[in-house]
């Protein structure tokens, strides 16, 4: 369509006064209805209401002159002349303008829309590559426990291994009790022997003794009484010695009793310290399961949240539609405008019927109707 329309030749008798009379104010009605829309729709429905009543303001205007052509005196109709003149070409200015508004209006929402689009498709995508398939999915605690039971199975046997050799090393210090106190009686029975060498010493200094009061007699038993001493001495003298050796040995015992039983000790408490060890790693692990829960069902309502956004950020394609509509009906005025001639306008039910054959939304066909829109927590059907 041309960026301005022609104006058909005016008839003779045309009223211009009730002409204009009925273009202004429906107008300035068709102003008025689409400021409370702006504010409760948005810009584009409020365009495209404006766009929709001003057309409905030319075709009362046409009709209006098309009425005022036979009543019209000749003088009138050539004053009106030059004011129709004027108001054609305002319309014909006009309407391409707005066509353009609306159009300007439809690309930015569609391209603004399509870039969130395209953002939350890509948060979308990260949330599912991150794990946030779904809020009850029951593999994600499956998961959960058969890493605590991997844990529990894997840190058991290590404690009752440690447990094991702790029970070993009681044993291994049992016998080396048993050892040292049998080491204990050995030395006792050194002493034992080392006091009876010192008796028999002493015996056989008195036989000694006695063997010299005999005289020549004694003589042999002197020299009896001679070896039983030295035998007596040599017995003290080994008997000293095992002493000693028994002395040592008790005293390594003890160092090496005192050592295992430190080093029972030890374990025992390592084993303790271990289990405590595990037992916290296992708490750990069920608190960071339950982290991991709590944030997967965070992630997963963020994840329905995005996808309602998408849903939602669909009015994008209603609103294109119902401008491409209101478009296409504002060119067909147009054009139909500038060709019009003797045979004038389409029927105003016949141009309706036409508008509305071009819907696809059922919100349109309301609106076309004048039947109230539904609530927005209403569930619609577009298509």
């Amino acid at each position: 369509m041309s960026a301005r329309w022609r104006r058909p030749a005016l008839p003779r008798g045309m009223d211009g006064a009730a002409a204009l009379g009925v273009f202004w104010p429906a107008a300035l009605a068709a102003l008025f209805a689409a400021l409370p829309l702006w504010q409760r729709r948005g810009l584009p429905e409020a365009i495209a209401l404006a766009g929709v009543l001003a057309c409905s303001a030319l075709l009362a205007w046409r009709l209006a002159r098309r009425a005022g052509e036979a009543a019209a005196s000749d003088g009138t109709a050539l004053a009106a002349r030059a004011t129709l003149d004027g108001a054609e070409q305002l319309v014909g200015g006009v309407l391409p303008v707005w066509r353009r508004h609306v159009q300007a209006v439809n690309a930015q929402t569609e391209e603004a829309v399509n870039q969130l689009l395209a953002s939350f498709s890509s948060l979308l995508q990260q949330f599912r590559t991150a794990g946030f398939t779904g809020a009850d999915d029951p593999a994600n605690g499956e998961i959960t426990l058969s890493l605590l039971t991997l844990c529990e199975r894997e840190l058991g046997p290590v404690i009752r291994c440690l447990e094991t050799v702790v029970g070993s090393k009681a044993g291994l210090l049992e016998h080396v009790r048993a050892l040292a106190e049998a080491t204990d009686e050995l030395q006792e029975l050194a002493d034992e022997v080392r006091k009876i060498a010192a008796q028999t010493n002493l015996l056989a200094i008195n036989a000694s003794i006695e063997a010299a009061r005999a005289g020549q007699a004694g003589r042999g038993f002197a020299v009896i009484a001679g070896e039983v001493r030295t035998l007596s001495q040599s017995s003290a003298t080994i008997g000293a010695r095992i002493t000693q050796r028994m002395a040592d040995i008790s005293g390594t015992m003890r160092l090496t009793l005192a050592a295992a039983a430190k080093a029972a000790d030890d374990d025992r408490d390592a084993i303790g310290a271990s289990g405590g060890v595990v037992d916290d790693v296992l708490g750990h692990v069920r608190e960071l399961a339950h982290s991991a829960d709590q944030m997967r069902a965070r992630g997963n309502a963020i994840r329905r949240d995005v996808e309602n956004l998408l849903v939602a950020l669909q009015f994008q394609d209603r609103v294109r539609q119902m401008l491409e509509v209101v478009d296409a009906d504002m060119g067909r005025l147009g054009h139909d405008l500038e060709q019009a001639g003797a045979a004038g306008l389409p029927p105003l039910a016949a141009w309706l019927g036409e508008l509305e054959s071009r819907y696809t939304m059922e919100d349109e066909r309301r609106g076309h109707a004048a039947q109230p829109l539904p609530a927005p927590g209403d569930e619609l059907t577009f298509f």
